[in-house]
C-alpha cells in the first residue's frame, strides 16, 4: 500500500459500533483468513458448590477468616452497651456484646466478669465457670476477684473430677 492510503486509515475515526478486544489475539486470531473457523469451546460443566459465581478459568480458593482486630475504643463501647443490656435484664444480649467486647480486646477483665455474670444468669453454670477461671487467671486480684471466686465455689467444682 501506498503511503497516503496508509495515513488516511490512520486518520478516520473507529465506527460508532467499535468495541475494542480486551484480550490479546490469538493464535487462531492470526490465522488466514480462508482456513476453517475454529471449533467452538465446550460448555462449561456444572459447577460445584460454592462455585456457581466464579469467572470461567479462575480456581476457586476459599476467603480466609479475617485476622481480629483490637480495639479498645470498640471494646469499651461494647462493654457499654453489655452493661445497659444487663441493667434491663437482657442478658442474652448482654452476653453478646460482653463477648464482642473480648474479641476486640481478649483480656479485658470487665468483660470476662460481665460474661461469667449474664451466663450465670443465665443458668449457663459451665460457661459462667469457664469465665470465672479466665477472669481470674487474668486478675487474680482485680476488682472482681473477691465476687468471682465465691461465685465459683457456689457453682462447685469442675465436671469430671
Amino acid at each position: 500500500m501506498c503511503a497516503a492510503v496508509l495515513s488516511a486509515q490512520r486518520l478516520t475515526p473507529p465506527p460508532v459500533n467499535f468495541k475494542p478486544e480486551l484480550q490479546p489475539p490469538t493464535a487462531a486470531a492470526s490465522a488466514p483468513s480462508n482456513a476453517p473457523p475454529a471449533s467452538k469451546p465446550a460448555p462449561p460443566k456444572a459447577a460445584a458448590a460454592g462455585q456457581a459465581d466464579q469467572i470461567p478459568g479462575q480456581q476457586f480458593t476459599p476467603m480466609k477468616p479475617a485476622a481480629p482486630v483490637y480495639s479498645p475504643e470498640r471494646a469499651a463501647h461494647d462493654l457499654q452497651v453489655g452493661d445497659f443490656y444487663f441493667r434491663r435484664r437482657d442478658y442474652q444480649g448482654a452476653l453478646s456484646r460482653y463477648q464482642g467486647a473480648l474479641s476486640h480486646q481478649p483480656d479485658l477483665p470487665a468483660a470476662l466478669w460481665g460474661c461469667a455474670r449474664a451466663a450465670y444468669r443465665l443458668h449457663d453454670n459451665p460457661l459462667a465457670a469457664k469465665y470465672l477461671r479466665r477472669y481470674l487467671t487474668v486478675a487474680p486480684a482485680g476488682r472482681e476477684a473477691k465476687n468471682a471466686r465465691k461465685l465459683l465455689a457456689r457453682l462447685g467444682p469442675r465436671p469430671g473430677r
